[in-house]
């Protein structure tokens, strides 16, 4: 999350009065081909449940829903025990709850494992998860629980089990209406594009030119940020076969020419287009194809920002190196920031999911990979290698964005900061603009 020191007007939320009509219209990007009798097409959920009154022009955004699991009963001898995952109303975002199948009482799976079970908007509200057990003797059962807070909701029912009688019910017919994850197709005109070694960058920006500098200057310090997004003269920034190369450093010297006077022990580093015109958009699209950093304290970031005023923020990815349990080659987070005159007033943050949900290769640090993001009146909608990961309605209708790709540093004044690469590789941003 950039949290601005120096703020403008506030954005602009146009149009809200078609927001009602728009936001659950479906969209015309192309599902994936259905599996495991899953239809394709979304459900329609009745508009009225999400009107204007819940977005309050970008200041307000639906409650998070609860992920509650439910208790089922197996046959003995079954080799699958399945329990059932709900959510409490229909969700405004994608919602990614984490439920682990382990030992119960007297049965167990054949190998303890955490699934995520995903409802995208529009999806029903009930499904179901599964996993492989031993044979199991009728009186004893298989435990279910939610190993983490869900993305996108709350916990609720956090306990279930499947309980083996001599012989279970049957089943009703299948849970249908699911669909699978959109591919990324552009919404708007290409407008930009250019490789790493393509990119024109200077200190202040300009037409077809990104800025080294964030729009209000240099320094972070209420995020608790101790590195300078330095100009090129610090060599934060190389030209390497084709890409661009954004590095993160400790500095020889300390800098203090931040807004606050403080020394910075570290070199950050950031390219923004918010003197860019070329690359600014109401409704469009933006796809980055990038090669993560892993060092430790690192916070690599791409985002899409108001072209005046802060909140809102959408943060496309987000790498929480300063969190000991971040994995850089796994671990997927983006976030809706909103609110109003300078205060933020809600975020949707998803922080748990991973690559291997959406059946993408755990190579964040060691391959390229393209991050886009697709913005429309009604919806906002994260990709990773073309995949959807993540659906968020839209609560900003009418905010001019521009792209904004950093990495931050985080790290103690005393930290070495050399625990593994602190370098995002650019090969190509492309911008398109629908309006």
């Amino acid at each position: 999350m950039l949290k601005f020191m120096l703020l403008s007007a506030p954005a602009c939320a146009a149009g809200i009065a078609v927001f009602n009509v728009m936001l659950w219209q479906p969209s015309p990007l192309a599902p994936r081909p259905a599996t495991d009798n899953e239809a394709a097409a979304p459900i329609t959920a009745e508009p009225a449940l999400f009107g204007p009154e819940a977005f309050a022009g970008g200041s307000r955004y639906p409650s998070p829903v609860k992920v509650n699991l439910g208790n089922t009963q197996i046959s003995a001898g079954e080799r699958e025990a399945r329990i059932s995952v709900s959510i409490s109303g229909p969700t405004a975002n994608t919602v990614v709850a984490y439920v682990r199948c382990t030992w119960g009482d007297g049965a167990g799976p054949i190998r303890d494992q955490t699934k995520s079970v995903i409802f995208r908007p529009g999806d029903p509200l009930a499904r179901s998860v599964a996993c492989a057990i031993r044979p199991a003797k009728s009186g004893t059962s298989v435990r279910f629980v939610q190993s983490n807070v869900p993305d996108g909701a709350e916990r609720g029912i956090a306990e279930a089990s499947a309980i083996v009688v001599a012989r279970a019910p049957q089943e009703g017919a299948t849970r249908t209406g699911f669909r699978q994850p959109f591919r990324f197709q552009p919404f708007g005109e290409l407008v930009y594009a250019a490789d790493g070694a393509a990119l024109q960058v200077n200190d202040v920006g300009g037409p077809q030119t990104w800025s080294t500098s964030l729009f209000h200057g240099r320094v972070q310090p209420s995020n608790g940020e101790t590195g300078f997004y330095g100009e090129w003269a610090l060599g934060g920034f190389q030209r390497r076969q084709g890409e661009l190369v954004m590095t993160t450093r400790r500095l020889e010297k300390p800098v203090s020419r931040g807004f606050d006077g403080k020394p910075y022990p570290f070199l950050s580093v950031a390219l923004s287009a918010h003197k860019m015109p070329e690359a600014q958009f109401r409704y469009g699209s933006v796809e980055w194809v990038v090669r993560m950093p892993n060092r430790r304290h690192s916070w690599p970031a791409l985002w899409l920002l108001p072209e005046q005023g802060w909140p809102p923020e959408i943060d496309v990815y987000e790498g929480f190196g300063y969190n000991s349990d971040w994995n850089f080659s796994s671990h997927l987070s983006t976030n809706l920031h909103g609110g109003k005159s300078g205060q933020r007033t809600f975020t949707r943050l998803m922080m748990r999911m991973e690559m291997g949900d959406f059946g993408l290769r755990n190579t964040l640090d060691t391959e390229f990979h393209s991050f886009q993001a697709r913005v429309e009146p009604g919806w906002i909608t994260i990709f990773v290698d073309g995949i959807e990961t993540v659906r968020y309605a839209n609560p900003f209708q009418g905010t001019k964005w521009y792209p904004l790709m950093t990495v931050a540093v985080k790290a103690p004044p005393n930290s070495a900061y050399d625990d593994g690469s602190g370098a995002m590789e650019i090969r190509s941003v492309r911008i398109w603009r629908q309006e």
